[in-house]
């Protein structure tokens, strides 16, 4: 005990033994005299005295506690970080493991109408948190460059003040590397107050301040360190600021997304994008375009860019039928291509065989490797695609596309890998049609996929059974998925089980076809197939025939 503190506790004053005085005090007697008030008084004094020698007592040792706790404190967390430094499973990785993490850690980003609900989106904004751990992790994250090579900003990021210095950090610490670059306009926008507040002329006014003022700063968008360009706005709030590039601005582009919203005029038309683009005429690199918009047949005089250097090509466009047709003149040497003809407009009182005959003339891609069709598909009755080897088709009704898809396949006969989804090829007089008309014209096909098909699954078992040279079909066959497969009865379950089998069987042995290696099978969503039918299936199966179910 400390020699302060005892001292105080011997000196502690005591009461005197006299019985007058402690009923006075403990029993609510009266005052026996002047002279007992006189002495309640200097016992009073006393105890008062020593009260306050022990308060300054307790400051005393309050401080001192309150040093010892806090140095005790100190001592806690160097113990914990020493700890740590030895024993934490985190510290033992090496620095490149830890890159790796961080990499996978980072929340992607959509490239397709992202629903931002802020002015950041989510890579950036996990990015940004994982620097706000530690020091050691923030050195790491800004000498790992890799991480840092995409920016996807919205218009509200790029007006926003505070946003910046960020922008202009991002591709700093990219060091080097070439760039991603996506400016997409704002979904939600007009939703926001702060937008709401602005009438049409002021938005108007910001957004091409914004995008300019951000393109024309070298520190916020290099673009000769640009290598994938991805623009989603209304060109009108876009042409000013690209036109303002000086040239070879994109001399390192290889891949440019164009997605130009709608403009409409005061009836509420969709009118072409016209604007004069010229900025991408240097641009030696670029191969791939992704090209969204409404336009005319005089497009491809709009845009200028090295059409032919083009091998990837992905068009979704809105205006007269042969615009596609006008661009894909252009581009002789692609090796990809995908086309949604959504938006497309068949010309007045023109029926669909008139248009097929308006388009037929023969446009030769004999570089084509991959080709892509998304609902209607009146641009194939023009091309002419000898060394096609993997196609897929969206939303086909064979009962009326029939003589156009026919006359396609034939003259893509060199197709290895085909997949047909959201098709229907179920004729309305006759459910049970043969496929083989479609299914003579595929000679080299290796893979054949129907994914959501409406189609007549017994009927395509038995049309690829082979009886014979005559019913020969699909020679090179080896894989088969039926994926989303609509439901059947009992008795259909059984027969289709029967035919499947027999199919497989057909195939195996004959040394003019190649034999089944694959098949998948599987159900729509929340359905499985029944128990009785996949131990049948699998129990029927003999040789090295690889089924996946569910």
């Amino acid at each position: 005990m400390y020699s302060s503190v005892q001292a105080l506790l011997e000196a502690s004053p005591s009461l005197p033994s006299d019985s007058s005085l402690l009923d006075t005090l403990y029993s609510n007697a009266a005052l026996a005299s002047s002279q007992q008030k006189d002495l309640i008084s200097t016992l009073l004094t006393q105890r008062e005295e020593h009260l306050r020698r022990l308060a300054v007592e307790k400051a005393c040792l309050d401080e001192a506690l309150d040093l010892i706790r806090g140095e005790r404190e100190r001592m806690e967390a160097q113990c914990n970080a020493l700890r740590k430094a030895t024993a934490s499973p985190i510290r033992t990785l090496p620095v490149d493991a830890l890159r790796d993490i961080f990499s996978l850690s980072i929340e992607p980003t959509p490239h397709s109408d992202p629903p931002f609900e802020y002015s950041v989106p989510p890579h950036m904004q996990s990015l940004l948190r994982l620097t706000h751990i530690c020091r050691w992790w923030r050195q790491i994250l800004h000498d790992t460059p890799t991480l840092w090579q995409q920016l996807i900003l919205t218009l509200r990021g790029i007006a926003n003040p505070q946003a910046q210095s960020c922008i202009e950090q991002w591709p700093v610490h990219a060091s080097n590397l070439p760039l991603s670059y996506t400016i997409w306009a704002d979904p939600s926008y007009s939703q926001r107050h702060a937008w709401e507040a602005l009438n049409e002329d002021a938005r108007e006014t910001l957004c091409l301040r914004a995008v300019s003022g951000m393109m024309r700063s070298g520190l916020q968008f290099p673009s000769r360190r640009v290598k994938d360009l991805r623009l989603a706005l209304h060109a009108r709030h876009v042409v000013p600021a690209l036109s303002s590039l000086g040239p070879l601005a994109f001399s390192s582009l290889e891949s440019l997304q164009l997605h130009f919203l709608p403009e409409r005029t005061d009836d509420g038309e969709v009118r072409p994008t016209v604007s004069n683009i010229y900025t991408f005429e240097d641009a030696i690199n670029l191969s791939s375009l992704h090209l969204t918009a409404v336009v005319d047949n005089t497009f491809g005089q709009h845009l200028r860019l090295r059409w032919s250097a083009l091998t990837d090509l992905t068009l979704r466009l809105g205006g007269p039928s042969d615009a596609f047709i006008a661009i894909l003149k252009l581009c002789p040497g692609l090796r990809t291509l995908h086309i949604d003809e959504g938006g497309l407009k068949a010309p007045l009182n023109m029926f669909l065989y008139q248009l097929w005959d308006a388009l037929a003339t023969p446009l030769l891609m004999d570089h084509l490797r991959v080709l892509r069709f998304e609902r209607r598909s009146t641009c194939l009755t023009s091309l002419n695609t000898p060394n096609l080897s993997t196609a897929e088709f969206q939303g086909l009704y064979w009962q009326s596309a029939r003589p156009l898809f026919s006359a396609f396949l034939q003259r893509a006969p060199n197709i290895t890998f085909l997949t047909f989804a959201a098709c229907d090829f179920c004729v309305s007089d006759a459910e049970g049609a043969s496929m083989r008309p479609l299914l003579r014209l595929l000679p080299q096909v290796e893979l054949l996929v129907f994914d959501d098909c409406s189609l007549n699954v017994l009927r395509l078992f038995d049309d690829l059974t082979v009886r014979s040279r005559d019913t020969l079909v699909l020679p090179c066959l080896q894989r088969l998925h039926l994926i989303k497969l609509s439901p059947a009865g009992a008795r259909k379950y059984d027969a289709i089980v029967d035919t499947f089998v027999a199919m497989i069987d057909s195939r195996a042995h004959l040394p003019s076809v190649s034999p089944i290696q694959r098949i998948e099978l599987w159900p729509r969503t929340n359905r499985v197939f029944p128990p009785d039918f996949v131990s049948r299936v699998r129990g029927l199966l003999v040789g090295d025939v690889e089924l996946i179910l569910p």
